[in-house]
């Protein structure tokens, strides 16, 4: 379904962005622990979203 390739490509562009700005966080600061959760977060919503896809589950 449509809905689920949108929610994963958006985790995709969200996951992107945020690799691309590990570079200039400092480790130990509050910023790097935010991106640190953020980057988990994101990882569960991309496997969550491509399992659903992959599976083409319609929720309504």
């Amino acid at each position: 379904m449509w809905l689920w390739r949108f929610i994963f490509s958006a985790f995709t562009v969200l996951m992107v962005l945020l690799l691309f700005s590990a570079p200039y966080v400092t480790p130990g600061t509050a910023s790097y622990y935010v991106s640190v959760l953020s980057s988990g977060l994101i990882l569960v919503g991309l496997v969550a979203s491509g399992v659903l896809a992959a599976v083409d589950w319609d929720p309504f």
